[in-house]
């Protein structure tokens, strides 16, 4: 499978998960996921807030973080890397 094709799968069970938080294979299938799969994260970790809470911005895909940057000034100034999911969940604690 090519990185775009896991990044793919990634954003797919992310999603699945959002849908279904408490689908227990869905659930499983996440947290492998964020184990081994990067993300696209901002090279210097900053928050943004979204309904009154401060959130880590972090992308699966490449249309999704465009998508961010062209609703955010702030996404425009960062240089965007990929970075390990528990990498940053370490980092933004």
């Amino acid at each position: 499978m090519t990185e775009n094709q896991e990044l793919q799968v990634f954003d797919e069970t992310l999603r699945e998960f959002l849908t279904e938080p408490d689908h227990f294979l869905t659930s499983l299938a996440l947290v492998n996921h964020l184990q081994r799969t990067p993300v696209l994260a901002a090279q210097d970790l900053y928050a943004v807030e979204v309904e009154g809470k401060k959130v880590v911005p972090v992308f699966t895909s490449e249309q999704d973080l465009q998508a961010f940057k062209d609703t955010q000034e702030s996404a425009r100034e960062q240089a965007w890397v990929k970075r390990s999911s528990l990498d940053i969940l370490f980092a933004a604690r």
